[in-house]
């Protein structure tokens, strides 16, 4: 919070009238800002159970931003944005063959540096739709959120880890399925899940000015992401059944 205070981070407009009168009140508008921030960061570190899928994802992110053009005010140039999808795309290498590790403290920076970059870039280029800034980061905020909301139905403790998230439930079918080795069932499901979330935001790249247009697919990604979900535990639960049987 004093971070975003120190550096006058806002958000002004979100195109839902009702929000953004409240946006105009300095003290809520902070609570906001520091709100979505912290859901981005943690998100990250929810999505970054497996090899190059946090780092995969926030290059894809960069690819998305360069494609566009946009202004980057003072906070950062279009090289340097080229320079940072250059050094990600370095790092997913790294981190895919399972040498390079960016642990806590690398997702929690990712979380950190793509929320104030969005946020500034948003400011920047208001013309376009807020909701395509959603689009881009739907992924990792949707995790954390239905997380929480699974966790408190299980009456388990949403600050406690468990395995319960779709990357994992992916890669142990894959695993399980096909008997493939933890690398190459991790990097699959990876490749499969940035795969899925390119093409959504490719497509949201069509019309980053089209509000309804976004939320349209923002909703359809979270009706696909629950439908696979209960798909992967109804698989999970029938593959326990045979095991126990």
């Amino acid at each position: 919070m004093f971070l975003i205070i120190f550096t006058n981070l806002e958000i002004n407009s979100t195109r839902v009238i009702s929000l953004d009168r409240l946006l105009s009140i300095r003290i809520f508008n902070i609570f906001f800002v520091s709100f979505c921030v912290l859901v981005l960061i943690n998100g990250t570190n929810f999505i970054d159970g497996l090899n190059g899928l946090s780092l995969g994802y926030y290059f894809v992110i960069t690819v998305a931003l360069l494609s566009n053009n946009f202004n980057y005010s003072n906070l950062l140039q279009g090289d340097e944005l080229l320079y940072l999808s250059f050094y990600l795309f370095i790092f997913l290498i790294f981190n895919q063959s399972n040498i390079f590790f960016i642990g806590d403290s690398g997702s929690y920076s990712l979380g950190l540096i793509f929320s104030f970059l969005l946020i500034n870039i948003y400011t920047v280029n208001s013309n376009i739709s807020p909701f395509y800034i959603i689009l881009l980061v739907w992924y990792p905020c949707f995790e954390l959120l239905f997380s929480i909301i699974r966790k408190f139905n299980l009456n388990f403790s949403p600050a406690k880890p468990d395995i319960g998230h779709l990357h994992q439930l992916i890669f142990n079918l894959i695993k399980n399925k096909f008997n493939l080795s933890k690398l190459k069932s991790n990097n699959i499901s990876s490749i499969l899940i940035l795969l899925f979330n390119s093409f959504s935001i490719c497509l949201g790249s069509i019309d980053i000015y089209h509000t309804q247009y976004q939320i349209i697919l923002i909703i359809m990604n979270i009706l696909f992401y629950t439908i696979i979900y209960k798909q992967l535990v109804n698989y999970n639960d029938k593959s326990k059944t045979k095991k126990f049987n």
